[in-house]
């Protein structure tokens, strides 16, 4: 005789997840479809925050989605500290005022304060390389600058800012009066027939467009075989 052994339930000693369609689980259908989901206001019953739908994901909650937003009322005690997204931030930066607190250490840094501050750890480390290349460089979008397009815009296309981290090199050299704000479109091939691309200054988009003829105007004066005679016949007396 085969024994088998009894499946182990899913329930066990385990509490059940207060939200069964969020978090892994071995077997969703196994969890209790009648417990109610506690909105911020029975969680955190002193918190003012009067709109907790989030502006920029319509429909999500901004308290306890994972998203840190560090202003008032969000990021206080009586919010929970944002529903727990902000513990974290608060112990690592807690005198950084960035109010978008997920921006900090995303990977990309944001060259603006106070995001680019030893508050906020230097945008939570994402700007020091930035910063020791380009010390003086006041371009907002950092990760622009070297990757590969000319950006000739706002504060990249300078010399503090490594002529846009030397994507522009080539595009300074061959148009210095050029003010196109996307040089990357110039000489691919395809003819941007307005300006500033179309221009003298700009090479006619990079030779996209067809050099213009100097225009031959046709002589205003007529010719003396155009003239009327005003002599009279020999004939008429």
């Amino acid at each position: 005789m085969v024994c088998r052994n009894k499946p182990r339930s899913s329930h066990g000693s385990s509490k059940p997840s207060l939200n069964p369609t969020k978090g892994p689980t071995e077997n969703p259908t196994d969890l209790p479809t009648d417990l109610p989901s506690l909105t911020p206001t029975e969680l955190y019953p002193k918190c003012d925050a009067k709109d907790d739908i989030d502006w920029y994901h319509i429909g999500e909650k901004v308290m306890g989605n994972g998203v840190c937003n560090n202003y008032a009322p969000y990021n206080t005690e009586d919010c929970g500290y944002d529903g727990g997204d902000c513990v974290e931030f608060n112990e690592d930066y807690p005198n950084c005022d960035a109010k978008n607190g997920w921006l900090v250490g995303n990977g990309e840094c944001f060259n603006k304060v106070p995001y680019n501050t030893e508050e906020c750890g230097w945008d939570g480390g994402d700007c020091e390389e930035f910063n020791r290349l380009y010390p003086n460089c006041d371009a907002v979008t950092a990760e622009n600058l070297g990757n590969g397009y000319c950006n000739n815009y706002g504060l990249a296309n300078t010399a503090e800012c490594g002529w846009d981290g030397g994507d522009c090199n080539d595009f300074n050299s061959n148009y210095p009066d050029c003010d196109a704000e996307n040089p990357w479109i110039i000489g691919n091939g395809f003819c941007d027939n307005y300006a500033p691309y179309n221009t003298a200054e700009c090479g006619y988009d990079g030779g996209d467009c067809p050099t213009p003829k100097p225009s031959s105007r046709p002589s205003l004066k007529p010719t003396s075989s155009s003239k009327p005679s005003l002599k009279l016949p020999s004939s008429v007396s």
